[in-house]
């Protein structure tokens, strides 16, 4: 045997092992940590490609099928990113129909408010929808950010704290307590250029054990049951903690027969902004008929441990 086959035959053994781990995704609805293999499909791609690659190499045809058809796998459920849905597009719209929105996750440790500052006076947003919202993040924006006259905001010193605030006025608005009243989400109906927007905040918990794995699930199944009795123009957006691999994911959406806007539109990966080798996309909005995604994009580190996402959206 020559020297290089023992190294050779581990790594092969070993990337095998994780590249059907990686796959058990659509199992989490038997236990909380096949949900979480799930969300790190592109990190597992991006690994197994090269080991591909080596195993066709080395003429190693069992382990080279398999890293294929586990690739194929990952690359069937990361496609969407950008497959745009028929209701993404850039079509010609009038200008007075459409709005710019940014949703943030402050990060409640966060410290540099002038940083971020900078960066949502850059986007002119007309609307900005805020999680991890705490009293020291109001007080700074109620001083510094006074574009925005109209706001409806439920401030905690914990993670779920919740805003949203608006160049536009807000006509209605309520405090929804899907799960618990720990967990605040908003609704606020935004009265655009003649038309109102239904707007929802929220921030479903981390699914770090079963109990808060639950938890978040149960959520976001009330959340699309509460989306279908909206039959006007409505957008959701948060930081959900679940990425578009997800079942969970993928029901919800089934569920609420909404669009994921940043479909069509690539990867947009948010947290942890940090730590570049594991960003995943888990913030995200949802759009129903009535609304048409022209835009939708993750910003650069704005010294919150998320990236923020910004999307034009048209009114229809």
């Amino acid at each position: 045997m020559k020297p290089v086959s023992q190294p050779l035959n581990v790594l092969l053994l070993l990337t095998s092992i994780c590249a059907i781990v990686s796959c058990l995704g659509p199992l989490g609805q038997l236990h909380y940590w096949f949900d979480l293999v799930s969300n790190f499909a592109v990190q597992a791609l991006l690994g197994l490609i090269p080991v591909l690659l080596l195993a066709c190499f080395r003429k190693r045809l069992g382990y080279a099928v398999l890293f294929g058809v586990v690739c194929a796998f990952h690359v069937y459920n990361i496609l969407p990113a950008w497959w745009p849905a028929a209701q993404h597009n850039t079509d010609t719209h009038d200008n007075r129909s459409s709005f710019t929105i940014v949703n943030s996750n402050l990060w409640m440790a966060n410290r540099d408010h002038e940083r971020y500052l900078n960066f949502l006076n850059a986007q002119n947003a007309d609307i900005v929808v805020f999680q991890e919202y705490t009293e020291l993040w109001s007080n700074y924006f109620k001083a510094h950010l006074t574009d925005y006259p109209y706001r409806v905001e439920k401030t905690k010193n914990s993670a779920f704290g919740i805003a949203i605030w608006s160049k536009h006025p807000i006509e209605n608005h309520e405090v929804i307590d899907f799960v618990s009243k720990k967990i605040p989400s908003i609704r606020a109906d935004i009265a655009i250029n003649g038309q109102v927007l239904t707007l929802l905040g929220t921030h479903p918990i981390a699914p770090v054990s079963k109990k808060l794995f639950n938890n978040r699930n149960k959520q976001l199944e009330m959340m699309a049951e509460w989306a279908t009795t909206i039959d006007s123009p409505l957008l959701i957006a948060g930081d959900f903690n679940i990425t578009p691999w997800s079942v969970f994911f993928k029901k919800m959406v089934r569920k609420s027969k909404l669009l994921n806007a940043g479909d069509g539109h690539g990867l947009n990966p948010t947290w942890p902004a940090q730590v570049f080798p594991l960003l995943i996309p888990i913030d995200h909005m949802f759009v129903n008929k009535h609304l048409k995604v022209l835009s939708f994009n993750a910003s650069g580190d704005v010294g919150s441990d998320h990236r923020s996402i910004v999307a034009t959206i048209a009114l229809e």
